[in-house]
């Protein structure tokens, strides 16, 4: 006859608080804003909120005088759609159609009005370039003797590397088609001798040309004169000397120049996300790492405001955000303390999955040291005659499996609540030794030595894999603990074979996991969660077939075995007996 259960329930009250609690923490931590690896819109409006937007930096500039970086500013505003950007374009151009130096430098420079104050007429054939503007003789007759008087140590040592030869991104100057070297030589020396450029930047520029004259290293110096021919051929004076003494190292100007010139589409973009941010080698850094999506997310920064870009710039993470709503008003305490809240949020899912073991705990109907308290907390039931039924004692083995699948639910939101956590991102592409045509010494191209790329497998793909592995071996051991359950119930063979025979499905859980696994990993690559890798969505149905081989192959038939053996034994006693 088959016996029935019912279960305790006077401990469904504390079940259900501790339940509420554990929702109440892991909701509480997922609706908290703040990631490990990303930056959520929320903080970006929070920290945006309040400080000069492009198209009021541009206003700024515009008062100031400085037209040229006020016009890129004004573009960048103007194609954000931002209110007021046309009128600060045609602002820009009366300035520009009333002062003639505008049309020419970009803005004031006293140092440069001053220097050509008395040759205004080496000025009438300026160009929209400022290279072609110092590559014209009568910019050369005006800048060149004034250079050759200076004193400073770096100005002559710069100025003498007009006499290499051993060029090999330009043409030397003392061959036809130097003139593009010699106007790099003039500007680069010309912002130097003026300290445009950081002290730092200027030190690192000096050494270069020193160690280039003693023909030690010329491929520095080469770098930086390309990275001034870049800015040379695509901003005017004001606008590079806006920008240049931002830079922190030289270092940076080279990756910031690869940038413009590998990507003009986005060169006002790149300008003004580098003058709101303070730091241009930031802005390089980030959209380097980041590649197509830098940009979209420098371009979104830059919409919010300059402290959105300052706070994006310092945190270097892309822009994401979780599914589901957010607590907004725990925006200005994530931007004052963000480790701290992002403590606070794993602590919450930690809090939350304690809450959740602690109701699975009052589940049962006996203290967890009883031995006849069942392996899931849920088996401890009480039979309708009111005595409890005895299941096999597992003591702190069962504690320690339930607190390992709260520890998998907790570090599976862990991982979901950071959205780009599985995500790797293509850097930007860059040549950093380009060459431009007509300028280079020789037109073969220099052979490199450069090993080809061999295909790794990238960080998600390995964490999917480790994932799917975990997930098997947790299987695995559920399995593991079934067939112990039924070993240790103290039934004859013939029951125990039937309760084998009852978990089958059970025993092929690792199959369905794994077919679940290998869908889900396609369905994540399919919606770009994840980057395209069959590799990590077939792993699951792999392991999912090894685990249910070494259940089946390596236990449950084994077990078996062992169980119709002990029947015809006991069959054979009762025969005997009979007899």
């Amino acid at each position: 006859m088959a016996t029935y259960y019912r279960q305790n329930t006077e401990r469904l009250p504390s079940v259900f608080l501790w339940l509420l609690a554990g929702i109440v923490c892991i909701l509480g931590g997922w609706l908290l804003p703040v990631s490990w690896k990303s930056v959520h819109p929320v903080l970006l409006e929070f920290a945006g909120s309040g400080t000069p937007s492009v198209g009021k930096t541009a206003i700024m500039y515009l008062e100031a005088g400085k037209s040229g970086p006020g016009r890129i500013l004004a573009e960048v505003a103007q194609a954000n759609r931002e209110a007021g950007a046309d009128k600060i374009i045609a602002s820009l151009d009366q300035l520009v159609a009333n002062d003639p130096v505008q049309s020419v430098w970009g803005g004031r420079d006293q140092k440069m009005e001053m220097l050509f104050s008395t040759n205004t007429a080496a000025l009438s054939s300026a160009s929209n370039s400022l290279v072609r503007l110092f590559m014209s003789a009568g910019v050369r007759e005006v800048v060149h003797p004034h250079l050759t008087a200076s004193v400073a140590p770096g100005v002559q040592a710069l100025l003498r590397t007009e006499q290499i030869e051993a060029y090999q991104r330009f043409v030397p100057t003392m061959k036809p088609g130097g003139q593009a070297l010699q106007a790099t030589i003039l500007m680069t020396t010309l912002l130097y001798g003026g300290e445009y450029f950081s002290p730092a930047a200027a030190l690192e520029i000096k050494s270069a040309a020193e160690l280039a004259l003693n023909g030690q290293n010329i491929d520095d110096l080469e770098k930086i004169y390309l990275s001034v021919l870049v800015l040379g051929s695509r901003f005017n004076w004001a606008q590079v000397t806006e920008i240049l003494h931002r830079f922190n190292r030289a270092g940076s100007l080279i990756e910031f120049t690869n940038l413009i010139n590998d990507h003009p589409d986005h060169q006002n973009l790149l300008y003004a996300a580098s003058l709101m941010a303070g730091e241009p080698g930031s802005v390089a850094s980030f959209v380097s790492t980041y590649g197509d999506s830098g940009f979209a997310n420098l371009d979104q920064s830059v919409q919010a405001g300059e402290g959105a870009v300052r706070l994006l710039m310092e945190r270097q993470v892309p822009i994401a955000a979780v599914p589901g709503g957010t607590l907004g008003v725990a925006a200005p305490f994530i931007l004052k303390w963000p480790k701290y809240m992002l403590g606070l949020k794993y602590f919450l899912f930690v809090l939350g999955g304690i809450f959740l073991l602690r109701a699975w705990s009052a589940l049962a109907t006996t203290p967890s040291s009883d031995p006849n308290y069942g392996v899931f907390g849920v088996q401890g039931r009480i039979g309708y005659d009111g005595e409890p039924v005895s299941s096999p004692g597992w003591g702190i083995f069962r504690f320690v499996f339930r607190l390992g699948l709260i520890a998998v639910v907790v570090g599976a939101l862990t991982a979901m609540s950071e959205p780009l956590f599985f995500r790797n991102f293509k850097p930007a592409k860059v040549h950093p030794g380009f060459r431009i045509a007509g300028l280079s010494n020789s037109p073969v191209a220099k052979k490199t030595n450069e090993p080809k790329p061999v295909n790794e497998m990238d960080q998600s793909t390995l964490i999917s894999i480790l994932l799917f592995a975990l997930l098997q071996i947790f299987v695995y051991m559920v399995c593991l603990m079934k067939i112990r359950e039924i070993d240790l119930q103290p039934i004859s063979p013939t029951v125990k074979l039937r309760l084998m025979e009852n978990e089958e499905n059970l025993f092929d859980g690792g199959l369905y996991v794994g077919i679940a696994g290998t869908a889900g990993a396609l369905l994540m690559q399919v919606m770009q969660v994840i980057e395209p890798n069959l590799l990590a969505a077939y792993a699951s149905n792999l392991f999912g077939i090894m685990c249910v081989a070494m259940v089946k192959i390596g236990h449950v038939r084994s077990f078996k075995r062992q169980l119709i053996l002990q029947m015809q034994a006991e069959q054979g006693g009762y025969q005997q007996r009979m007899q």
